[in-house]
């Protein structure tokens, strides 16, 4: 009995973990299923965010102006002369995108993943390729404040 409790709770967590209530016209929404490409998202970003653990509890937080007319939402963390920063396009289509990071003038930022290097402008001002609900989180060194 206390073998079949140990496994009916296992079989909970797990249903539990992978649907998340939807709405009244289909009883349980399967991420892994329904957005199989927002899940296999979702699993990356989770493992970029387990490495930077450190910066984002360290550091300090600046969150980029955003509009509406930009679909790349945009936050870094300083932490001395190290930047972090984080950017999600959130339409569902590939774009080539803009951002601004006014503290990383000049400087270069490196995609965590791909190592690909991206060079600002004076004005702090970055371009980069998203594919679809991508996110991307670069790393880089900022001038002395």
């Amino acid at each position: 009995i206390r073998r079949q409790r140990q496994m009916c709770i296992r079989d909970s967590l797990l249903y539990y973990a992978f649907y998340i209530e939807r709405d009244v016209r289909r009883d349980r929404y399967m991420i892994t299923a329904d957005a199989p490409a927002l899940w296999t998202e979702l699993i990356r970003l989770n493992r970029q965010i387990a490495l930077l653990e450190p910066m984002l509890l360290g550091g300090q937080w600046h969150p980029v102006q955003l509009s509406s007319d930009r679909p790349v939402h945009v936050a870094y963390w300083l932490r001395g002369s190290h930047l972090l920063a984080i950017a999600v396009n959130t339409e569902n289509r590939p774009l080539i995108a803009d951002f601004f990071i006014p503290a990383a003038r000049s400087s270069v930022l490196v995609n965590l993943l791909s190592r690909e290097e991206i060079k600002g402008t004076e004005e702090g001002q970055f371009a980069d390729r998203f594919e679809p609900l991508e996110t991307k989180i670069y790393i880089g060194r900022v001038p002395a404040q």
